[in-house]
């Protein structure tokens, strides 16, 4: 039977986003409870039921410790009773959550060899390292027979030392550090280092929104200088922030959210096509590459389909469009129909 392979695992869709999402809710909604009282429970009560519904034991973890490091020193004879209540939530939850799945010491088995994968290609290219997103190619001829496959390493860190060299993740790390130290264990602290420690098992930060969202948890957690400017001086100022907020907006627009519908129509193309409606799928497949002309799995999966019906004069076209993306494509066409 012929079955339509995902596209990055579905990684938007998957429990590890949304348990990122729920974690960041979690503490923003710890800061708006003393100016937005209903609003903040809402938001805490219905992060706290996605973090359970994620099943994610990496972001429960990053959760505990945030709460640790956050209730130590002076919070920690503020809310004794309240912090030993969640201890006792959270540790249920990590256990349900082990119950729940059985899959859990595999899937660390799995993350160790990912890791072993990783490490293996930072000893190769140690400085340049081999290029973002690259893993998921070169670790092809490193897995054994039965072992699962990934995009990904579940370690972020790791993969980007892995894909851009050793220096990368050390830099970002100490600006992730320094972060949460200058934090003075506020909310926006607690929220990095939640999202820190999900990250060392996990990858939602290889997604482009979540590493944004990373950076600007950053940011607020500097803690405020006081500036007097005079009023040319800060007209400037306010027309460069203008300038560079449209030139961000402008590159999220383009590399993200264009990206991120592209994908989506990938995603219904492939449930067109597994429900038998083939019509449905190639039109998907067309939307997906008029959003994301680079999106290299949507011209892959309607090259094939094509090549079933025949097509092969827009088939050579599309393969044509695939190698000039990348080079490699059709000598790895894993994602693409069989």
């Amino acid at each position: 039977m012929e079955t339509m392979s995902s596209t990055k695992d579905q990684l938007f869709l998957k429990p590890n986003f949304v348990s990122s999402i729920a974690l960041v809710t979690l503490f923003l909604g710890k800061d708006l409870y003393s100016k937005i009282k209903p609003l903040s429970v809402v938001a805490i009560l219905m992060a706290t039921l996605a973090l359970f519904l994620s099943k994610s034991l990496a972001a429960t973890l990053g959760l505990i410790f945030s709460l640790v490091w956050m209730g130590r020193g002076k919070f920690r004879n503020l809310l004794p009773k309240t912090k030993g209540s969640w201890a006792i939530v959270l540790l249920l939850l990590l256990l349900l959550m082990i119950c729940l799945n059985s899959w859990r010491v595999k899937s660390f088995d799995h993350r160790m060899g990912w890791w072993s994968m990783a490490a293996k290609s930072v000893q190769q290219h140690p400085f340049l390292g081999s290029g973002p997103g690259s893993f998921e190619k070169i670790s092809m001829g490193w897995y054994k027979e039965g072992e699962l496959r990934t995009p990904f390493v579940h370690n972020f860190p790791l993969q980007m030392a892995s894909e851009c060299g050793i220096l990368t993740p050390l830099f970002l790390t100490l600006f992730i550090l320094r972060g949460i130290l200058k934090s003075d264990k506020s909310s926006m602290g607690g929220a990095l280092l939640a999202l820190f420690i999900q990250n060392l098992f996990d990858y939602p930060l290889n997604i482009a929104g979540l590493l944004l969202i990373l950076f600007i948890l950053l940011a607020l957690a500097e803690k405020p200088q006081p500036i007097s400017l005079k009023k040319e001086e800060l007209k400037k100022r306010i027309i460069i922030f203008v300038l560079l907020s449209l030139c961000i907006l402008g590159s999220v627009w383009r590399f993200s959210i264009r990206s991120l519908l592209a994908f989506q129509k990938t995603l219904q193309a492939q449930e067109d096509f597994k429900n038998g409606n083939r019509s449905s799928a190639e039109l998907n497949l067309r939307k997906a590459m008029a959003w994301d002309k680079l999106a290299l799995d949507p011209i892959l999966n309607l090259s094939e389909l094509l090549r079933a019906r025949g097509e092969e004069k827009e088939v050579d076209s599309l393969d044509k469009k695939a190698l000039m993306i990348d080079p490699t494509s059709l000598k790895y066409r894993t994602r693409a129909l069989h």
